[in-house]
């Protein structure tokens, strides 16, 4: 123990220095990394942001052109003598084949 004492008393502050500027030296490359990292966590969350407001600028726009396409067909109604019936049956029939068009190509018929 008394040699311990005498080596610590001899070479305790040097040991704590060079103990002190390699830990210093260890952290340093840690930090940089953890600001890389948050940059690039950062963009990421940039880009989602914006992806979500594309996506419901893009569904606006969508469910204006339903809201345009439906006004049209009912101006369209209107002025025809087609009635309403004949022409819910047409979309039904369309419907009807574009639904078995899809069965075959999700089938690979």
């Amino acid at each position: 123990m008394e040699k311990i004492n005498k080596i610590l008393g001899k070479y305790g502050i040097i040991m704590l220095l060079v103990f002190s500027i390699l830990t210093f030296f260890n952290t340093c490359g840690t930090k940089s990394a953890i600001k890389t990292t948050n940059k690039r966590i950062d963009a990421v969350e940039q880009r989602d942001s914006l992806n979500i407001e594309i996506q419901a600028i893009e569904d606006e726009i969508i469910s204006l052109e339903t809201s345009k396409r439906t006004l049209y067909d009912w101006n369209k109604v209107v002025r025809t003598t087609e009635r309403p019936d004949d022409l819910m049956n047409q979309y039904d029939n369309k419907i009807k084949e574009l639904r078995k068009k899809l069965e075959s190509v999700k089938n690979g018929n």
